[in-house]
């Protein structure tokens, strides 16, 4: 990780408030408390320093939080977990000379480099014997399409099993059912 000038770790938890806050602290409703805050922070591991810390309603999605990247720096890697995952914010990582670590979003799209849509599932069948890992381009649309690395590897079976217990159970809870393929590539850790 020397190679690296800073390695940002990004993260958040929410935690639930009394009702009478709903107004200043809204919730993400549902089951969910009526109030809520959202603690966001960024670490830097490298130098064991806290870069930022930010609170706000817990109704605001991870997704659109955008005020960590004042903290991007070039030379940077930056982590953060699927919750975090947005390719206009991919593209500031990387327009500032700086790098990101996600996990994989199964709606993103990935092209080879020279812009061929690829077949995910495919790919993983075929080419995952152990670990997979492949320059492509992320996102579908044109103004992104961010040169990266994808990698993968295949997941104990009993470990696929249990992700997909849980895609399951969450889509039922929403009403909504999870497509095969989705179902299919939770055999996989993916990573960009």
């Amino acid at each position: 990780v020397q190679q690296f000038s800073a390695v940002n770790l990004m993260d958040s938890s929410t935690i639930p408030l009394p009702e009478a806050l709903a107004d200043e602290y809204p919730g993400s409703g549902g089951n969910a408390s009526k109030a809520s805050l959202k603690m966001r922070l960024v670490f830097d591991f490298l130098h064991g320093n806290l870069q930022q810390f930010v609170l706000s309603p817990g109704r605001e999605a991870d997704q659109s939080f955008s005020a960590y990247l004042a903290v991007v720096r070039p030379g940077s890697l930056n982590l953060m977990d699927l919750g975090y995952f947005n390719l206009a914010h991919f593209k500031t990582i990387v327009g500032r000379q700086a790098y990101f670590l996600s996990r994989y979003y199964a709606r993103a799209g990935v092209l080879s480099l020279t812009g061929q849509a690829l077949d995910l599932l495919e790919l993983l069948h075929t080419q995952c014997h152990t670990i997979l890992d492949v320059p492509v381009r992320l996102g579908k649309q044109p103004q992104y399409r961010l040169p990266c690395r994808l990698v993968a590897f295949r997941l104990p079976q009993q470990v696929a099993e249990q992700r997909r217990r849980r895609a399951k159970a969450d889509a039922k809870r929403r009403g909504k059912t999870v497509s095969k393929r989705t179902l299919a590539l939770l055999d996989y850790s993916i990573y960009v």
